[in-house]
């Protein structure tokens, strides 16, 4: 049931994706009002239609095969084992809610790496797709949108749990802190993004590896990420430590975003 639920997230994502796709892929080109629904009206009701049948699916199945669906949140896990649609559906869209998450929290990282134009257009054209003239944005503003965004849908997930009796006790002045912790702790998935970037833009200093417009955005992802040591002295005649910096500064940065550390941390706010 693991597999199959990881499978039905993937695919709820892709027809996200492609809806998306389709929406941008209409805009400004003369097509009917049918033609517009199937590009993106279909794939969003598929969406619909996915996250409300497995919901039904695991409320008669999952028992019988012994499986219980969880929702993991930072140090605790969630069951939800009781024959109970309202509590599935709840589970089928929390967790598609964090793939949803992770998936613009990256997004939005590489939209601020991604090379300028006319260099890899194909790849911004995708994020223009997926992110609309947000994309177009100033910087400053791609950095908070997607955090304040995460912050808002745990929140209204939290109420929601709540409303429905989900959470063994209430959450009551501890919402907030699991509100912090659970927006933090999808940001881990961004640093290991950004170190896969760097890692790439590693090898590609030492490996002739083409012109493929893959590899021009990861040079050009980890330019972007190098820029803010520039003014550092980390360069001993041919040798560069600053990606190694970086990666070293990056991987600090997933750590402390990894539940232990963020729990750790979230015991010690003032509220």
């Amino acid at each position: 049931m693991e597999g199959l639920h990881l499978i039905l997230n993937w695919t709820a994502l892709l027809l996200w994706v492609g809806a998306r796709l389709g929406y941008s892929g209409a805009v400004g080109r003369r097509i009917s009002l049918g033609g517009r629904l199937v590009r993106t009206g279909l794939p969003l009701v598929g969406v619909v239609l996915l996250l409300v049948g497995r919901a039904a699916f695991y409320d008669r199945f999952a028992a019988e095969v012994g499986w219980i669906p969880y929702l993991a949140m930072a140090d605790y896990v969630l069951p939800f084992g009781q024959h109970d649609f309202a509590g599935k559906f709840a589970f089928s869209v929390a967790t598609f809610g964090q793939w949803l998450v992770v998936y613009y929290y990256c997004l939005f990282f590489l939209s601020l790496i991604a090379p300028r134009p006319p260099v890899a257009e194909g790849w911004r054209r995708f994020l223009r797709s997926q992110l609309g003239p947000v994309h177009e944005w100033p910087a400053t503003v791609r950095v908070a949108l997607p955090v304040l965004g995460a912050a808002v849908w745990h929140y209204g997930l939290a109420s929601w749990l709540g409303a429905l009796q989900a959470f063994p006790v209430s959450m009551g002045p501890l919402e907030l802190q699991w509100v912090l912790v659970m927006t933090a702790l999808n940001l881990q998935a961004v640093a290991w993004l950004a170190l896969g970037v760097l890692g790439m833009f590693v090898i590609q200093n030492y490996v002739v590896l083409g012109g493929a417009e893959f590899w021009r955005v990861t040079e050009a992802g980890g330019r972007a990420l190098l820029r803010p040591l520039q003014a550092l002295p980390l360069r001993a005649g041919r040798v560069d430590l600053a990606p190694l910096v970086a990666m070293g500064v990056v991987y600090g940065g997933g750590w402390l975003c990894a539940p232990g550390s963020l729990v750790w941390l979230s015991q010690r706010l003032p509220f």
